[in-house]
């Protein structure tokens, strides 16, 4: 008789952006059906007043994004399974709405949670699959991103001269992000010296990483491990940068996009109210308070507490557990976050 299995997990993180991305490339891509157009509620979003942030309403990229896993029994039949995939969200820049569903009926359950950090995930409980049985948990989003275009009049953006709860974690020490480390802050204080408002001082320190730490492929290395070797990945780039407002007073914060990270900065305008601006320390291009290439938004943060890890992690991935039945089958999991880009003009490349 076969013996009874004391049980199995299989934990399945995802930590890089590359990993994030790319799988399954022959996914079927879907129609927009009549039920999705809808007015543009990202216009409902920009502020009347002259402050905060500002989004060009012209030529939005539009993509469609396939999210969640398939989820089959191998070698045997598969007992409660939980599974989680953080998906894209709607920001300030961007909106999201599901088009498609293909969720199989013998799913326990699908639905959305937020990570406590700043990001969705889809969560997948499934309570029983049969050998070789295979369920499906997919939702095809359409996402619009638009441009962010600079403040009219930066230099009256200020620190935050209170402490607030929703801004708390972008001030605080985070994975590869060391704002209390006596290098950090004695740089940050040297760079921002005779600077003669906060904006100024937030642009000194973009304009030293961007300018004198070399942008290189590297193992991940952090805000400390770029300083010193004077090179790193864009996540350490973008650490150092973040790393360096934090120890100034400025909440900065790491923003996830398909194969690269790009950072936000928090400043308060002169009617007390706060707004996040964008910077991208690494990438050909350079965008400090403004955003020209809109992505896909994946998640924002850099130290989220995901119920089923131990530790904080900077980057939300994938995650999959099961319990064995008699027969010891287990579970072929495969994730699905793949974009489809559509131009303004509604035309696939």
């Amino acid at each position: 008789m076969a013996r009874l299995l004391e049980g199995w997990i299989e934990s399945v993180p995802i930590r890089t952006v590359a990993a994030f991305v790319a799988v399954a490339a022959a996914l079927t891509v879907f129609a927009v059906p009549a039920r999705a157009q809808f007015e543009d509620p990202l216009q409902e979003k920009t502020p009347d007043n002259q402050y905060g942030v500002r989004i060009d309403p012209r030529d939005p990229i539009i993509y469609h994004y396939k999210c969640g896993a398939t989820i089959k029994a191998v070698g045997g039949a598969i007992g409660a399974t939980f599974g989680t995939i953080a998906v894209p969200e709607d920001w300030p820049e961007q909106s999201v709405r599901i088009v498609d569903e293909d969720i199989t009926a013998n799913l326990t359950n699908v639905r959305h949670r937020k990570v406590r950090g700043g990001t969705k995930q889809m969560v997948i409980e499934l309570r029983h699959l049969g050998p070789n049985q295979t369920a499906n948990a997919l939702v095809t989003c359409e996402v619009k991103v638009f441009k962010q275009l600079p403040p009219q009049d930066p230099f009256v953006y200020t620190r935050p001269k209170r402490r607030e709860a929703e801004v708390a974690m972008a001030l605080a020490p985070s994975p590869f992000i060391n704002p209390r480390a006596t290098r950090i802050t004695r740089l940050a204080r040297d760079l921002t010296a005779d600077q003669e408002n906060d904006w100024r001082k937030a642009q000194a320190l973009y304009h030293y990483v961007r300018d004198k730490i070399e942008l290189r492929d590297s193992r991940l290395k952090g805000d400390l491990g770029a300083l010193k070797d004077g090179f790193g990945g864009h996540e350490d780039l973008t650490s150092l940068f973040i790393s360096l407002c934090r120890a100034e007073g400025v909440p900065a914060r790491t923003v996830w996009v398909p194969d690269h990270t790009y950072a936000e900065f928090y400043l308060h305008d002169p009617e007390g109210e706060g707004h996040w601006f964008p910077a991208q320390v690494a990438g050909k291009r350079r965008a400090f308070g403004h955003m020209p290439e809109p992505q896909v938004i994946l998640m924002k943060g850099d130290n989220f507490s995901v119920p089923e890890l131990e530790e904080n992690v900077r980057f939300v991935g994938e995650f999959l557990r099961g319990k064995p039945l008699r027969g010891g089958g287990r579970p072929e999991v495969k994730f699905v976050r793949e974009p489809i880009v559509f131009d303004a003009g509604g035309a696939g490349f």
